[in-house]
Formats: structure tokens, C-alpha cells, sequence
């Protein structure tokens, strides 16, 4: 049930964004009313979007920052282990970093190739 919700929902969103991106190759003066109420929409909620997930990075750093100020040996069970946690979500964010990284300057190297022959 839930796999069929969650796929019905990445469909509509699927959906969302071509309707955007075709809004988008209209120039600005052939754009209905309707057109711009969507993107205005779809913008507020990226705007909402991130501006949530920047005030959960936020609160995250200052609870870390607040164990990491304390010693070592004060620290309790339950703050040792969200340090831990956070720390390990930090290794695997830079290592999927490292490989976008990887990716796009392949991607790159493959553009010039291109070019050059």
C-alpha cells in the first residue's frame, strides 16, 4: 500500500516538474496567468523547502556544538551516540560528495574528448 502511494507520488511530482519545465521554455510574454500562479506555487514551496531543511542544519549544529563542548567523559550515553550518528551521516555525505565529484569531472573529461575529436 505504501509503495503504491509513494509511487503515485513521485509520479505526480514527475508530472509537476515537466509542467515546469515546458512553463519555462514559453517566453515570459506567452505565459498564461495559470502558468505563473504554478511556478509561483512550486517556487514558495522550494523557497519553504529549503528554508526548513537550513533551520534543521541549524538546530542539529548547535546540539552538537553543545556536546562537543563538553568533555568527553560527561558526555551521556544518548548524546555519544548522536554524536556518533552525526558523524557518520557526515562520512557519507562527503563520500557521496567525492563521488558526484568524480562523476561530473568524468562527465567533463568526456565533453572535451568529444570536442577534440
Amino acid at each position: 500500500k505504501r509503495a503504491r502511494k509513494n509511487e503515485q507520488s513521485r509520479a505526480r511530482a514527475a508530472r509537476l516538474r515537466e509542467r515546469i519545465a515546458d512553463i519555462e521554455k514559453k517566453p515570459v510574454d506567452a505565459r498564461t496567468e495559470d502558468d505563473l500562479k504554478i511556478l509561483e506555487v512550486c517556487e514558495e514551496h522550494r523557497r519553504k523547502k529549503n528554508e526548513r531543511s537550513r533551520d534543521r542544519g541549524i538546530e542539529k549544529k548547535g546540539e552538537l556544538d553543545t556536546i562537543m563542548d563538553k568533555p568527553e567523559k560527561s558526555r551521556t550515553k544518548a548524546e555519544q551516540n548522536k554524536l556518533a550518528a552525526f558523524l557518520r551521516s557526515r562520512e557519507r555525505k562527503n563520500e557521496g560528495d567525492r563521488m558526484r565529484r568524480d562523476r561530473i569531472k568524468m562527465m567533463g573529461l568526456k565533453a572535451t574528448k568529444k570536442g577534440v575529436s
